[in-house]
């Protein structure tokens, strides 16, 4: 059974790191095994209040930081670019609060190749991304977007997909919706069949005062949809990853406080 760990409070910084925590011995132990770690952030809604904030950040790191002195990148490839983000979020700020941490744009990464869709489509992921022993993908609650399930997988999926950029009112933009329409539960699940994540964070303090956290990315996903009445269908990258053996989508699988949800 997939365990996903939920701390419930306001305090940002402090309950990302009793999430990790709360994932017991497993989070230590693993922690300590790796050699580089990848930390992903939303920054594509920076100019909203569901970018991840940097205290998220800095409760993983100390979560991190207790057992382990593996080099950690902070890395993205936003929306609507990455520098002036990283810096209007304060995470250059982290880089004088910690040593062995570097914050990284995929824009300016070497990129790796790959085809996926029986071979017509060429895929261009940073070789960052892909090179890192263990990676986390930290993603937001956004109450508006109950349509499709957007958290931690998709997160890491468009961070680590190098799209090409077009021009707008407001500058350059790297949008991946023309190359999802149509089809974009089957890319999502190949590209992370390709390289999945290995811990998922999903920072809900801005709407619902909790924090999910868990090794299993598509049991953590499926709680944060079922927080926002979104329903895991069959036909849904969750679904789809959980049949090739990703993780679980079943909430009456997965195990959560109960009152948290209600398992269908």
């Amino acid at each position: 059974m997939s365990k996903v760990s939920v701390i419930q409070g306001d305090q940002r910084r402090k309950a990302v790191y009793e999430s990790l925590y709360g994932l017991g011995m497993e989070f230590v132990d693993r922690i300590k095994a790796t050699k580089s770690i990848l930390v992903v952030p939303n920054i594509s809604s920076a100019d909203s209040a569901f970018a991840i904030h940097a205290d998220a950040l800095r409760g993983t790191i100390d979560a991190i930081r207790v057992h382990s002195r593996a080099p950690i990148s902070i890395g993205a490839a936003g929306m609507y670019g990455t520098k002036a983000v990283f810096q209007r979020l304060g995470y250059d700020r982290l880089l004088r609060e910690y040593d062995h941490l570097r914050c990284v744009d995929f824009y300016d990464d070497s990129l790796i190749e790959s085809f996926i869709d029986d071979g017509a489509m060429m895929i261009r992921r940073p070789a960052t991304a892909m090179s890192r022993s263990f990676v986390i993908s930290i993603a937001p609650i956004i109450p508006s977007r109950t349509e499709y399930i957007s958290f931690c997988i998709e997160n890491w999926i468009r961070n680590s997909w190098i799209v090409p950029p077009r021009s707008s009112a407001t500058g350059m933009v790297w949008n991946h919706e023309p190359w999802l329409e149509g089809k974009r539960d089957r890319v999502i699940g190949e590209l992370y069949h390709q390289k999945p994540c290995d811990l998922a964070i999903i920072d809900g303090i801005e709407t619902r005062s909790i924090v999910l956290a868990g090794f299993d990315p598509v049991a953590v996903d499926t709680v944060g949809a079922s927080l926002t009445g979104i329903d895991v269908a069959s036909d849904s990258y969750l679904s789809l990853l959980s049949e090739r053996g990703h993780g679980e989508c079943a909430l009456s699988k997965i195990d959560v406080p109960l009152g948290i949800v209600s398992p269908r």
